[in-house]
């Protein structure tokens, strides 16, 4: 009888245990893990806004149960210094216009044309798949005539 309420305890605990994580891997999930515009911009080209005067005015986020999906956030600044711009070029960015072999290979179905038709500031351009050059890419423009920046990714 000892053993069968040993054995009962010890499943309680471990289901306990079990629950308890998962509660709090839903709480992180929703909460700290959460990507916000200022975390997907670092997690994708290591830029940092930290010391930019801006507000977002676009955080779309969509991933399908396959794994594909696409995220689009549009910065706008309320003040975009010289310093600003300085420090987002040493990310080796390059001046607009984006070339037409690298708009070619952008898919445009998820994002409007207008925001790849700037032609005064600068932009990066990064496939994220030898394969398959047209479905995963990652792109972010910073619109100096608008003040505003684009990041774009998706992968498909």
């Amino acid at each position: 009888m000892k053993i069968i309420i040993a054995m009962i305890k010890g499943l309680v605990i471990t289901v306990s245990i079990i629950v308890l994580a998962l509660i709090v891997i839903h709480i992180l999930d929703k909460t700290v893990l959460k990507p916000t515009p200022k975390s997907v911009l670092k997690s994708t080209f290591n830029i940092s806004l930290k010391k930019f005067d801006y507000s977002v005015e676009t955080f779309e986020k969509q991933r399908c149960p396959n794994g594909d999906g696409h995220t689009l956030v549009i910065y706008k600044f309320n003040d975009l210094t010289q310093e600003n711009i300085n420090y987002l070029k040493g990310f080796g960015l390059n001046p607009l216009p984006i070339p037409a072999e690298e708009r070619n290979l952008m898919d445009f179905n998820k994002i409007p044309k207008e925001y790849f038709e700037v032609d005064t500031g600068y932009y990066i351009y990064e496939t994220l798949s030898a394969v398959d050059m047209r479905g995963n890419y990652k792109v972010f423009i910073l619109d100096t005539e608008n003040n505003r920046a684009i990041l774009y990714y998706q992968y498909m």
